[in-house]
């Protein structure tokens, strides 16, 4: 028995001659590097599925202190817009009180 290779054997359940595969040397040694290196793809694959999965769950506090960010820009852009209402009227409040007072100064004491 020789300790160098590998032999896979293959038996068909429809009554064919059974197959045998024997590997050594450099074949062998490709078909570890190549089941190593399937073995690394699937586990990284694994890993992401897993991380991905894991980070999503982790980012639900994030989206929520989005969404109260964006309630509170909200808020403020309202408010904005108010007080720039607010400060036209006073521009105009100044406007007729100098009037009034241009008047006032006219007609004397």
């Amino acid at each position: 028995m020789s300790g160098g290779g590998l032999t896979i054997s293959l038996i068909p359940h429809s009554g064919k001659p059974p197959r045998q595969m024997e590997f050594s040397g450099t074949r062998l040694l490709l078909l570890r590097v190549g089941a190593g290196l399937t073995i690394l793809i699937v586990l990284g694959a694994i890993l992401i599925i897993v991380l991905g999965v894991a980070g999503s769950i982790g980012s639900r506090p994030l989206a929520d202190r989005i969404e109260a960010l964006e309630d509170s820009l909200e808020e403020a852009r309202g408010m904005e817009a108010r007080l720039d209402s607010i400060e036209a009227e006073l521009g105009e409040i100044r406007l007729v009180r100098e009037r009034l007072e241009n008047i006032s100064e006219l007609a004397g004491p």
